[in-house]
Order: C-alpha cells, then structure tokens, then sequence
C-alpha cells in the first residue's frame, strides 16, 4: 500500500478536491503576483484554498498552512519587503492559518464520525425491527421458520436475529415433571 504514490491512495471525490485547491491556489498566487495591492485588501480569499484543503483531511489543512509560510514570505520579499518585515507581516496569518485548518479538519472528522455512529444506529434499530414483525412458528415443537424456510430451534433463532445468550433450567411445573420421570425410572 505504501508503494503507490499518495495520490493513487487518495478516494475520486478526494481527488477532484485536491486539484480544484491546488488550481485555485495557484490562480490566487497569479492573482497576487499582479494585483498585490487589490489582492492584500481581500485577505480571506487565501482562505479558500486552505479550507477545501483541510476538508480533505487534517494533514492537507496543517500541509497547506505550513506551506503558504514560506510562499508568501517569499513573495513579499519579491516585491521589495525585506526578509524580517515580510516575516513579520505573515507570522500572525500563518498563526491563524493553521488554528483554522486544524478546527476545519477536527470538525470534518466529528462529522465524519457522527455519521458513522449515525449509519450504526440504524443499522441496529433496523435489526431490532426484524424481531419485533411476526415469526411462524410450529405450535408443537415451538421451532421457528426463517427467511429461507428452514425450521429452527427457538434458540438457535433468537441467538442468530439478536444478541441474546441462553440459559437453561427447569421452571416449577417441569421440575415436579422431570422428578416424577426419575422416579419413575428408578422404579421400573
């Protein structure tokens, strides 16, 4: 699994995702590049990149935060900014970035695990309805039949259709009949 490339790895929808970021990263970074100044007054459009990318996955956002750092830093130092001021003016977003992208991805994974919990539930209530709807059943042997038409014990039933354990005994009345049956044993 480790031989194929991360990409091979990824799901299609998880794909689409992926190059749709990467392509709206690079438009803004175009877009940055020639229209600095109108670019710099719309600082939440860098956003979209880092919020689909921590939708994918927590390492994507964490991934894509860490790496806008060093491009932006780079590019105000193409404009003219030196190292220590361009440093400066992308600590605080790149700070922010990360907070976001770690909160986007935490939430997509409760998500993610509350519609899992969610697909469990009704999956059992679903079971549970199946033994609440009528059962044929012999009215001597007491055996049930299922889906396929086979009679089966009782018991072999229930522990199949539900998570119940049998234990066995003797309730009052057939306990005086089991002792009669010995006794008379005994006796013949």
């Amino acid at each position: 699994m480790r031989d194929k490339p991360f990409f091979m790895l990824m799901k299609e929808k998880e794909k689409v995702l992926f190059i749709v970021n990467w392509c709206l990263y690079l438009i803004y970074l175009i877009l940055y590049y020639f229209l600095r100044e109108i670019i710099s007054q719309f600082a939440a459009f860098s956003l979209f990149p880092l919020i689909l990318m921590s939708i994918i996955s927590l390492k994507w956002g964490l991934f894509m935060a860490i790496l806008n750092f060093p491009i932006h830093t780079g590019l105000r130092m193409l404009f003219g900014d030196t190292f220590l001021i361009a440093f400066r003016e992308i600590l605080i977003p790149f700070f922010a970035f990360l907070i976001l992208s770690m909160v986007i991805g935490r939430f997509v994974n409760l998500n993610l695990e509350n519609y899992q919990n969610l697909q469990q539930l009704k999956a059992k209530i679903q079971e549970n309805k199946q033994l609440k709807s009528l059962l044929p059943i012999c009215a001597k042997c007491k055996k049930i039949r299922d889906d396929q038409g086979y009679w089966n014990q009782l018991e072999d039933y229930l522990k199949e259709h539900s998570e119940i354990t049998f234990s066995h005994g003797y309730c009052p009345d057939c306990t005086k009949d089991v002792i009669n049956e010995i006794d008379e044993f005994k006796d013949s």
